[in-house]
């Protein structure tokens, strides 16, 4: 009996132990990493813009899956911000953050409206809405993209 009492008292101990997620600090992290992805498409730095880019990340656009490498998503922002410049990135609404209770999962709903001109003059202006979910893990102590389902409406 003594020795199931010890039992049952280490293993109380062993899982009230565990670390305690501080979701307001990992709320804040992946806000923060939000608004650098802002920052990125005022400055076109597509580095910035997938500093949080897993290797690869699967997307879901137009009833279509598909997976989508770093050097894919290099080579499309190379195009997309190519003489680029934006009047507007801005929230519609809030953000809204879900995190796993131990903080190794996350989503991400952004809704967001852009309005993009090419500098040169040969492309006509763009303003649209997008509406996204990015799917993020923790990976190495930093939050990493690994899904986002996407929407985009041509806006007036």
């Amino acid at each position: 009996m003594k020795l199931l009492t010890f039992f049952v008292f280490v293993a109380t101990l062993l899982i009230g132990c565990r670390p305690v997620a501080d979701l307001e600090k990992e709320k804040t992290l992946l806000l923060e990493a939000l608004e650098s992805s802002r920052q990125a498409h005022f400055d076109t730095d597509i580095e910035k813009l997938l500093s949080d880019m897993g290797t690869e990340v699967i997307s879901i656009r137009d009833a279509n899956i598909s997976k989508t490498t770093r050097a894919d998503a290099e080579q499309r922002f190379q195009v997309y911000f190519k003489d680029a410049k934006f009047r507007e990135w801005d929230y519609i609404s809030e953000p809204i953050i879900f995190i796993s209770d131990d903080a190794t999962l996350a989503a991400r709903i952004e809704h967001i409206k852009v309005d993009k001109y090419d500098t040169t003059g040969a492309t006509p202006d763009v303003k649209f809405i997008y509406a996204g979910i990015t799917i993020l893990k923790k990976e190495n102590g930093q939050w990493v993209r690994v899904a986002n389902a996407t929407s985009i409406a041509l806006a007036e």
